[in-house]
């Protein structure tokens, strides 16, 4: 088992599609936690704010069978090929890390780590101690000069409906 940690997003009906996620992940993954919800503004996508949030879970199997998983539960949430971007983002999922995997045909890990405070606030706080595979600094490490000046607000905890 692999250790594995996944974000989540929406800015349509936002916590109904980030529980069919999470409840998805956690059907086929073990040990699921997931981080607080945070919201903040769209980013590359118009529309209202987003919700996020990472879920670290355990992970039987291989990348390109959680990429099938992740493509699966879009497909769930109504998002499929003909989704337009205009029309917001019912859920969006994304490995972020798989393990300390780093392969750049399946984008592991991540630039989105690094790049955006919705996945590095999360992350950061469900695996502080956790290395960033490519510059071992850890996620608390890596986020804490950029948690004063983030536009990210903590909903708080995630709780199932």
């Amino acid at each position: 088992m692999i250790e594995v940690h996944v974000g989540l997003g929406s800015n349509v009906d936002p916590m109904r599609h980030l529980t069919l996620g999470v409840e998805q992940l956690r059907q086929h993954g073990r040990d699921l936690r997931l981080s607080k919800i945070y919201e903040g503004p769209a980013i590359g996508i118009p529309g209202d704010d987003f919700v996020n949030a990472v879920a670290r879970f355990r992970w039987p199997q291989g990348v390109v069978e959680l990429m099938a998983l992740v493509a699966s539960i879009h497909l769930q949430a109504g998002r499929g090929p003909k989704e337009r971007a205009a029309d917001g983002r019912s859920l969006d999922l994304d490995i972020q890390l798989f393990g300390q995997a780093v392969d750049p045909r399946y984008r592991l890990p991540r630039k989105d780590v690094l790049a955006y405070d919705f996945v590095l606030a999360p992350l950061a706080e469900l695996s502080p101690l956790l290395p960033h595979p490519l510059l071992g600094s850890s996620m608390a490490a890596l986020w804490a000069p950029r948690a004063a000046h983030t536009r990210l607000r903590c909903l708080g905890d995630y709780v199932q409906p």
